[in-house]
């Protein structure tokens, strides 16, 4: 999914579309229906975490329209909080970075395929872009939502917060 402006057709722009910001829109809205059928039977009102990206903060080449949908992702969290704190709502944005996911591996492997480079020099490549000199791991994602998720997180609202290493610091 990654393209220039120039690059993008209208399939792959409402791929990105539908797959980044539909869903996230429409999840949200059906779990707010039931959070607010339940209102009186819970002492807060439920959490949304919703998952935006590095590019909720910074640009990246060959990213338009996937930027595009993880900014919105972002400010659309910060709506959620607007409207919906007083129900007691709480609702975050949680903006990983480089992660070592199947996806981040699938992407290295079809570079490493088209360009004749090495997987694990790649990997280390993209390892010394981060301030913290590695890629980030899913669990340490989970970690973080897990927090959000709980009573500990219940005072942070509305917060799109990075977990990229530093990458988006520089």
């Amino acid at each position: 999914m990654s393209a220039t402006v120039e690059n993008t057709d209208e399939v792959l722009f409402d791929r990105i579309i539908s797959t980044n910001l539909k869903s996230t829109f429409f999840v949200v809205q059906s779990a707010l229906r039931l959070m607010r059928a339940r209102e009186g039977e819970r002492e807060d009102g439920g959490r949304i975490i919703t998952i935006g990206s590095d590019q909720s903060f910074v640009g990246k080449s060959n990213s338009a329209a996937y930027g595009m949908t993880k900014a919105a992702i972002a400010q659309f969290t910060k709506n959620i909080v607007l409207d919906y704190a007083k129900q007691g709502i709480v609702a975050n944005c949680v903006c990983p970075g480089t992660i070592a996911t199947p996806l981040y591996w699938k992407a290295i492997k079809k570079y490493c395929q088209q360009s004749g480079r090495l997987l694990e020099e790649v990997h280390q490549e993209e390892s010394k872009l981060q301030p913290a000199g590695r890629v980030g791991e899913a669990s340490e994602v989970a970690s973080l939502v897990f927090y959000l998720a709980n009573d500990a997180g219940s005072f942070i609202q509305g917060a799109n917060i990075a977990i990229d290493g530093g990458y988006t610091a520089k």
